[in-house]
């Protein structure tokens, strides 16, 4: 009697055959380690990261980071990352001044960002991917890509 064969935990693959098709390998995809996380979650991690700094310029520059780390994301995830990681931060830490003014800033930077989706997506390129983002800004608008200011 065969039984199915569960994925294994350590991320190597093994054949997997069932009782329907005795001795036929059904499934030779590697199984996602229990480690990986999905691309939303990382982006969320980096930007509570650059909040929790205080820095307004890193702030900033957090949106060009996570552009350049997830090219093929759909460019409103950093939005989403961006927004939720402001949220998270206010809940969990109970910001006050300085720290208050960082996840308003990251709100801010959301919301820019969100503009750009839609003059993208208004020329033709939707869903917008996070590498239209930094053509555009390359192009059109580069505040993301200096923390100094607009060059």
């Amino acid at each position: 009697m065969r039984a199915n064969v569960l994925p294994p935990l350590n991320g190597f693959v093994r054949p997997v055959a069932s009782d329907r098709f005795p001795g036929k390998v059904l499934s030779k995809l590697p199984v996602p380690s229990a480690m990986t996380k999905p691309a939303i979650d990382q982006m969320q991690e980096v930007a509570i990261a650059e909040i929790a700094t205080g820095d307004p310029h890193r702030i900033r520059l957090v949106v060009q980071k996570l552009a350049k780390g997830w090219p093929e994301e759909k460019a409103l995830t950093l939005c989403f990352a961006l927004t939720a990681a402001a949220s998270h931060f206010e809940d969990l830490m109970r910001p006050t001044g300085r720290m208050q003014d960082a996840a308003a800033k990251a709100y801010k930077m959301a919301a820019l960002v969100a503009a750009d989706i839609l003059a993208i997506e208004a020329m033709g390129l939707a869903p917008a991917r996070a590498r239209d983002l930094l053509i555009y800004w390359k192009r059109v608008d580069p505040y993301f890509l200096h923390p100094e200011g607009r060059k």
